[in-house]
């Protein structure tokens, strides 16, 4: 089941067998447009955040390892209701190993959500400023086709919010079905 775990400023984590799922992507590819419908789909039984929400913008002054260490760590407490958590936000595998809270679990398991070069660069022109460059854009076209090569994806660029949160929900379920049989006293709530 749990035991603690414990961190730079001693305070404990605890340690669960509810897996952690992690929905990443590149800037522009329609993360924010399925958070609220994957929750909806998901209902009361998990925990669904966007954590670029908490980002305060593109500050440079945040400390990127100890916020998501902070993301991961939640997740960890709130899996102690028996609940699982998605994360959907730019956390990729290096990133979260670099996290102390990143030992709380047992499995972490990562989705991709991608569209082609021309939607992204057109999304991304479209939200002005810093994302229309042609620097940030090509970045965040490399970061795309990598996620969509490295994992499990859903392509978003005619898909519906609903339906690719339908892709992502399906996923996520699968996994905890899985992870459910695989870990002997595992309880479902």
């Amino acid at each position: 089941m749990s035991k603690p775990n414990s961190t730079s400023n001693n305070l404990p984590i605890p340690t669960t067998d509810i897996p952690l799922f992690i929905v990443l992507r590149a800037n522009g590819v329609g993360k924010s447009s399925i958070v609220h419908e994957l929750a909806q789909l998901l209902g009361r039984e998990w925990h669904v955040f966007d954590i670029d929400l908490m980002a305060d913008g593109y500050n440079h002054e945040v400390n990127w390892l100890q916020f998501k260490n902070n993301w991961i760590r939640l997740a960890a407490y709130l899996a102690q209701s028996g609940r699982a958590t998605v994360l959907c936000g730019t956390m990729t595998p290096e990133n979260v190993a670099e996290c102390e809270a990143r030992d709380s679990f047992q499995h972490i398991h990562y989705f991709s959500l991608h569209c082609t070069p021309e939607a992204l660069a057109a999304r991304l022109r479209a939200r002005g400023g810093f994302f229309a460059t042609d620097e940030f854009i090509s970045l965040h076209q490399g970061v795309n086709q990598w996620a969509a090569e490295a994992f499990e994806t859903a392509n978003t660029t005619d898909a519906t919010p609903n339906a690719v949160a339908r892709q992502v929900q399906d996923w996520a379920i699968r996994l905890l079905d899985a992870s459910e049989t695989e870990t002997p006293g595992f309880a479902s709530q």
